[in-house]
């Protein structure tokens, strides 16, 4: 038989047997707030590469132009990341530096 975490039920069961749940839920609530930070750049390069890839503003083959400087040709547009190629080398770029500084795209027809 399989236990998995506390539910409401076996809380109010620890409850009516006389047992201080407040540490137990405030304990979960500050783990579910560590998690929840810990996600968030992952979370956020999953839900704009998402979104980038629905609205297809960016394709293989396009050539874009970042503010923080980097350039080149998308080779890949990945859920979390694209890769950029340059002339030097090829550059992972996660999704989040795209969507929140400004870039140049000039699709290649």
């Amino acid at each position: 038989m399989r236990h998995p975490g506390p539910t409401p039920a076996r809380l109010v069961i620890l409850q009516n047997l006389g047992i201080d749940i407040t540490p137990l839920i405030t304990a979960l609530g500050i783990g579910g707030l560590a998690v929840a930070l810990a996600l968030q750049d992952t979370l956020g390069n999953l839900f704009a590469g998402v979104q980038i890839i629905l609205s297809r503003q960016v394709r293989p083959r396009d050539y874009v132009q970042l503010s923080s400087g980097e350039e080149g040709w998308v080779t890949d547009v990945g859920a979390r990341n694209t890769t950029i190629q340059t002339f030097r080398t090829a550059t992972s770029c996660p999704f989040r530096i795209p969507l929140s500084s400004t870039w140049s795209r000039w699709p290649l027809m």
